[in-house]
């Protein structure tokens, strides 16, 4: 059997020339709301089918098994693509429409959350390949009943709207919503040179090291809207506070010890006292959660999130242009040797209860 690949399977008339916003709307309304019906009806009618005829059709079994993890993770992939990825695409062109300055930026979180998606999209596509196998490509025995007959008849269509839905993300709207993020990155701190200067209207380029640093600020805007995903969910609020201390621990101190025996070293100002008082203040808020009842533990975190939150587009947007303007080439060569001798060569969120994604 032919390997199963994620290909175009039919167009769309004009779809290249969509917006962004018209091309999420339609995917999440017409591909999303599919899968999410159709997943049910198929899972419900293989184990039907699976359970009165296991004798006639032990096949199916087999398949059933394979079903159920298939559709319970694509659900949980569309689930991360509506409350993750899309909102953030939809924030970035929303923001990009009501400033031009380039105030706003994105963190590499459209990115990140891209990459994961596309490595779900591969995830399908063996998934969909081991469905062909166990289906024999969906040739039906020749006794099949009128159930087994309309079972193949819904995994087949499934699997093409599949296909075509995966085709819209991978192909158009993926990249374009890449290269919207790279014009931001591009230009997120032009603002702070324009203000009365036109001819400074080009991109600034950033510190490799300071792109290192500001992945590690998307992490940190992730932490907080799980924060507030959970609130919103109304997650015990013990298991959020889990998930608190066990960012700070691993990811969130260290990231501040970081910077202030780095980066804020070179430089005692203004704008770095800000920052380090944010520091303080955020170190506090943490710890101090283990005081709070627990009817004030919800008012605490929500204010735990706007802190972090405001503490790192400030960084983002001040503090490090004017790093990068006010330290020379060889402050800049020091902070280097010292961040790539103590900086994680990678960021892993790998706590496990993810409260964020249960409805």
């Amino acid at each position: 059997m032919e390997q199963i690949t994620l290909e175009k399977p039919i167009s769309l008339e004009g779809v290249n020339d969509w917006g962004l916003d018209l091309l999420i709307d339609y995917i999440v309304n017409t591909h999303h709301k599919y899968a999410k019906t159709s997943a049910v009806i198929i899972h419900d009618l293989a184990q039907k089918i699976a359970n009165n005829h296991n004798e006639k059709y032990p096949e199916l079994m087999k398949l059933t098994t394979a079903l159920f993890l298939f559709l319970h993770d694509l659900l949980n992939h569309l689930k991360k693509e509506e409350q993750i990825l899309f909102p953030n695409i939809k924030q970035s062109i929303k923001k990009k429409t009501q400033s031009e300055k380039g105030r706003y930026s994105t963190f590499g979180l459209i990115e990140e959350s891209v990459r994961r998606m596309q490595k779900a999209h591969q995830a399908i596509g063996r998934d969909l390949k081991l469905i062909h196998e166990l289906t024999n490509d969906y040739l039906l025995p020749q006794d099949a009943s009128d159930s087994y007959k309309y079972l193949f008849e819904k995994l087949k269509e499934f699997e093409d709207d599949l296909l075509l839905h995966v085709h819209l993300e991978n192909d158009i709207l993926f990249p374009k919503a890449l290269v919207e993020e790279k014009k931001l990155e591009e230009n997120e701190f032009v603002y702070l040179n324009t203000k009365n200067n036109a001819m400074q209207k080009r991109s600034i380029k950033r510190n490799e090291h300071i792109k290192k640093l500001s992945r590690e600020h998307h992490f940190s805007l992730l932490f907080c809207w799980k924060i507030r995903q959970g609130l919103k969910m109304n997650i015990d609020i013990v298991r959020i506070c889990e998930y608190v201390q066990y960012f700070w621990q691993h990811h969130l101190s260290p990231h501040m010890r970081e910077e202030e025996k780095i980066f804020f070293v070179p430089l005692s100002d203004r704008q770095v006292q800000r920052a380090m008082n944010e520091h303080n203040r955020i170190r506090h808020q943490i710890m101090n959660l283990k005081n709070y009842s627990a009817n004030n533990l919800r008012k605490r975190l929500v204010e735990l999130a706007d802190t972090v939150d405001d503490h790192v587009r400030y960084e983002e947007r001040e503090l490090i242009p004017h790093l990068e303007r006010k330290l020379s080439k060889e402050q800049w060569e020091k902070i280097g040797e010292q961040f790539e001798k103590h900086h994680p060569s990678s960021l892993q969120d790998q706590y496990e209860d993810h409260f964020w994604n249960i409805k």
